[in-house]
């Protein structure tokens, strides 16, 4: 049996990375299909409601400053180095202050992005909604082309390529999973006097616009939190995302 400790550190990485971006995939379709039911048939259309609440519920992680024990000492730490007017930039993650103002300024686009996201979801089918969505990973090609984070981040037509194959793959996989549905649908519409919920063109045209202006929103907000962050220093994501209430 091959023993994953051989593995190069990098490897690992890589390999655990590929395993959480598919458990990610799999959460996001399955988020989309319930969020588009709640929408449609519950006939519950607050977007924006929902995206509030979603997004509010970041602060729980911080009751980190109250349970966790490192972020109690480097609380202690910045507040005395504060108040001795020394600010300590040379440890590896980024300071509680750096956090909370890179938060407040990065929570605008994240919510951007998933109000859009949910808007389209309450009026457009989520098959397109999918699709456009993870073009994403194409604004995010570019956009890293010219706030590159390092040397390997430089645009080339190999990396657009291979963004612009993912998000034909997510078409093929949410529409068929889209057309699944549309037969489960219809065939118990047919036993009872319910209807199955129809897009108007208007509504098609206005998800694909939230779709793309979400997209956006997140290829911009990735992109420059990895750009400000820097190379050397890490963000401590826990206490980045509980700050969004803020």
């Amino acid at each position: 049996m091959y023993d994953f400790r051989m593995l190069s550190s990098k490897t690992r990485k890589l390999i655990l990375g590929v395993i959480l971006l598919l458990c990610v995939d799999l959460l996001t379709f399955s988020s989309s299909e319930v969020s588009h039911y709640i929408y449609t048939s519950d006939e519950y259309n607050k977007p924006y409601f929902t995206t509030y609440v979603r997004t509010a519920m970041f602060s729980v992680f911080l009751l980190g400053f109250v349970f966790w024990r490192p972020w109690h000492r480097r609380f202690l730490k910045e507040f005395r180095n504060s108040s001795n007017g020394n600010s300590d930039t040379s440890t590896d993650v980024l300071g509680i202050v750096e956090t909370i103002k890179l938060s407040c300024t990065f929570s605008i686009l994240w919510f951007i992005g998933t109000l859009s996201y949910n808007e389209a979801l309450a009026i457009a089918q989520p098959a397109i909604v999918n699709t456009l969505t993870s073009t994403s990973s194409v604004f995010t090609c570019i956009l890293s082309g010219i706030f590159p984070f390092n040397e390997n981040d430089k645009f080339t037509i190999s990396k657009l390529l291979l963004s612009a194959f993912g998000v034909v793959g997510v078409g093929f996989i949410a529409d068929s999973t889209d057309s699944s549905h549309d037969t489960y649908q219809n065939s118990t519409s047919s036993s009872t006097t319910d209807t199955p919920h129809h897009f108007s063109f208007h509504d098609q045209f206005l998800g694909i616009t939230w779709s793309l202006v979400g997209a956006a929103a997140y290829s911009i907000y990735l992109t420059l939190t990895r750009y400000k962050v820097g190379e050397n220093r890490s963000l401590d994501l826990p206490m980045f995302f509980g700050m969004f209430l803020i």
